[in-house]
């Protein structure tokens, strides 16, 4: 708790610190996330339900609504807030029952939630910090109208955070397990017709030992139900995304020249 609030105090007094600056902005990503709807401010632990502005269909069953934790994931069809926030690290067998669920990174996180209309489809933004190291987290999850999902990381490596971490979506209602997958930074999966659960569990070293750090930074993970070309909304994104970035960049440097003088 401590190393969470000095972290956020130490944001704050130094913006332009690269502890508190995100990674890299991955050529997928929603640039106005805060501009849409705050579902969930500055939380632990907290859920919330949501109502899409278009369907979005997985698994073969098309949905408006569901709901999002402040741990990193959603969960789709009728308000599924009783089941709670996820508390406290990814779990296989909780992504294979219950409720649709999507995770771009599910494990414990401080965090608030952002859900944004974008072109064909739908933003949803985990902007936070691990709950015991204090780390920023910047990271999405959009679903667009054809059934197509990406992930996009601005700030996640998995050496930095507490808590084993799942990444990635399964129908739900008592999927088989398939296993893990290889989630590899700017990986692609197909999905559909039978193959609606991938999913990669990653533990920090602390649980396990010496483990291989993940930096997803500047990454996406798709999940293409056509196995075709991406969404043409995509890749507007990532030069929206890009420019985002730049952007940044030259605000870093303005703030560096002021603080030298």
């Amino acid at each position: 708790m401590l190393s969470r609030f000095l972290a956020q105090v130490f944001c704050v007094l130094l913006a332009i610190s690269s502890v508190c600056i995100a990674g890299v902005v991955p050529s997928i990503w929603d640039p106005n996330y805060a501009s849409g709807t705050l579902l969930v401010f500055q939380a632990d632990d907290a859920v919330a339900a949501f109502t899409l502005t278009s369907n979005f269909t997985f698994g073969g069953i098309t949905y408006s609504e569901g709901s999002v934790s402040t741990n990193g994931f959603l969960t789709l069809g009728a308000n599924d807030l009783l089941n709670g926030a996820g508390c406290c690290s990814g779990d296989v067998s909780r992504l294979l029952s219950g409720n649709p669920r999507i995770s771009p990174g599910w494990t414990d996180l401080y965090a608030s939630v952002y859900l944004n209309a974008i072109l064909n489809g739908a933003s949803f933004t985990w902007e936070g910090v691990d709950q015991f190291t204090g780390v920023p987290v910047l990271f999405q999850a959009l679903l667009y109208n054809s059934g197509q999902i990406v992930f996009g990381y601005e700030s996640l490596s998995t050496d930095s955070i507490s808590n084993p971490t799942l990444i990635g979506l399964s129908v739900g209602g008592g999927a088989a397990d398939p296993g893990e997958s290889n989630l590899a930074p700017n990986s692609s999966f197909v999905i559909g017709s039978g193959f609606d659960t991938i999913y990669g569990l990653f533990a920090p070293p602390a649980f396990f030992g010496p483990t291989t750090p993940v930096t997803f930074d500047g990454s996406n993970i798709q999940f293409d139900p056509s196995a075709n070309t991406p969404e043409p909304s995509t890749l507007l994104l990532g030069l929206s995304g890009l420019a985002a970035m730049f952007a940044r960049r030259r605000a870093m440097q303005n703030r560096h020249g002021q603080i030298r003088e």
